[in-house]
């Protein structure tokens, strides 16, 4: 996924599964790990995600299987940052990154080791 700074994005996230409940968090870089493991301190009645966590830019509430959901937020400065899923157990195969572009250059940022 990519955006530009500031502008407003508005993600719409299908939770095609039929077992599985998901959710779509979007982190700062190289935190998806610490904030999924944090995530499940904060259990299921917060849908698998720390409340009030910085390294939090946006998410979707828990999806049950089948449903969909939306977040709206304001894409952050340029950089690249991380996508996961939070569900216990469900970060180490789903995540991936969420670029924001450099409005002057529109190309992608490098990826922080």
């Amino acid at each position: 996924m990519s955006a530009l700074p500031d502008v407003e994005i508005a993600v719409t996230f299908n939770n095609s599964s039929r077992i599985n409940s998901h959710n779509l968090v979007i982190v700062q870089s190289n935190t998806k790990g610490e904030v999924a493991a944090d995530g499940m301190e904060a259990g299921v009645a917060n849908g698998w995600v720390p409340m009030g966590d910085p390294r939090v830019i946006a998410n979707t509430k828990l999806l049950e299987p089948g449903a969909t959901g939306e977040m709206r937020f304001m894409a952050p400065s340029p950089g690249v940052y991380e996508f996961v899923c939070s569900f216990p157990g469900h970060a180490l195969t789903m995540f991936g990154a969420f670029i924001v572009l450099d409005p002057v250059t529109e190309i992608a940022p490098k990826r922080v080791p």
